[in-house]
């Protein structure tokens, strides 16, 4: 019985010192506190351009250009959580913290409301088919007669746009997906502006030490639809945009596509 009674003291001591597990949520901040600054301090001098052309030379800015507020940022990390992004189009921080800390943060009079990151599951296979090259899908012979891509572009009528001598010219596109592999041969044209690694927080989006393998498989599918160009071989929708990309999903640790 006094065996017992000391189990059970221990487990009860013991218990609260356990770690805690940890989750994804989105930390929505009061109102912003909008102080005047410079336009060129909120946006590029391309989306200061875009924004006067859309309003007769007259630059406006919106309330969703402005930081979160960095004093609400320290006041969340005091709390004792680690704040991943700001995002101030949603006035919002995602931060990874345990029950206890979300009861910290609910108290905090910065803090407007706290939703758990929403995700989706996707397939694996999806993500990791290894990249093909041009002669696992073209019959010999053939390359200089009629695009791979030919089938893809005609069901959506981009051949017709083609037609008009439409390739993107001057747009501007941002890709977030799980990477991008850039040495591929449609791609030695890209005008890529910038690259941000999500996942381990830095620059690279391609394949590199600690990813899991076909990491960057399924973004540069989806990259060389859109923006792929080899002479007489494959055409993309838009083989003339400039683009940035963003490496966002982690398909080795879990199979979500999460919203931040």
């Amino acid at each position: 019985m006094k065996f017992c009674i000391i189990l059970l003291l221990i487990t009860v001591i013991t218990i609260p010192l356990l770690p805690q597990k940890e989750d994804k949520y989105i930390v929505y901040l009061t109102e912003k506190i909008i102080v005047p600054v410079q336009p060129e301090s909120l946006l590029s001098q391309r989306a200061i351009a875009r924004r006067k052309k859309l309003h007769n030379g007259i630059l406006i800015l919106q309330k969703d250009d402005y930081p979160v507020d960095e004093n609400s940022v320290r006041l969340i990390e005091k709390a004792g959580v680690r704040v991943k992004h700001r995002l101030r189009w949603l006035n919002a921080v995602s931060v990874l913290a345990d029950t206890a800390q979300l009861q910290a943060l609910s108290l905090l009079p910065c803090v407007q409301g706290i939703e758990k990151a929403r995700a989706m599951k996707v397939e694996k296979s999806i993500l990791c088919n290894p990249l093909l090259s041009f002669s696992d899908v073209t019959p010999p012979g053939t390359r200089q007669i009629t695009l791979v891509s030919d089938e893809q572009l005609q069901f959506a009528a981009i051949d017709k746009v083609h037609a008009l001598n439409i390739f993107g010219k001057d747009v501007l596109i941002g890709v977030l997906d799980s990477g991008f592999d850039l040495s591929h041969e449609v791609f030695q044209g890209l005008h890529v502006l910038s690259e941000r690694d999500f996942v381990q927080g830095d620059m690279i989006t391609a394949n590199q030490p600690g990813d899991a393998p076909g990491q960057d498989s399924h973004g540069t599918f989806v990259l060389s639809v859109l923006a792929g160009y080899k002479a007489g071989v494959f055409s993309g929708v838009a083989s003339k945009v400039e683009v940035v990309l963003a490496k966002t999903e982690n398909i080795g640790s879990e199979t979500h596509a999460e919203e931040d």
